[in-house]
């Protein structure tokens, strides 16, 4: 089922991974945001459009996921090999 949803379709894969990401941080799943982050990268989503993306989900779901949002930053950084 994962692969059949997560291909290329109606939504491009780096939206699909996107969605993934938010969903992740609405419901605060660290591994999940850690995951789709690097997925979303990897589906050649920048920085910015990761940030963007968190940015609605916050505005959706409210300061819970604020509080994760970090965590997104951290998983950037992380993946792009800028953490310290």
């Amino acid at each position: 089922m994962f692969q059949a949803i997560m291909k290329e379709g109606a939504l491009s894969v780096r939206e699909k991974e996107l969605i993934a990401l938010g969903i992740g941080l609405a419901v605060r799943c660290k591994p999940c945001i850690n995951m789709y982050v690097k997925k979303c990268l990897e589906a050649g989503a920048t920085p910015e459009q990761i940030i963007e993306a968190a940015g609605v989900t916050v505005m959706m779901q409210g300061g819970p996921s604020f509080t994760h949002v970090p965590d997104v930053i951290r998983a950037i950084d992380y993946v792009q090999g800028t953490s310290d």
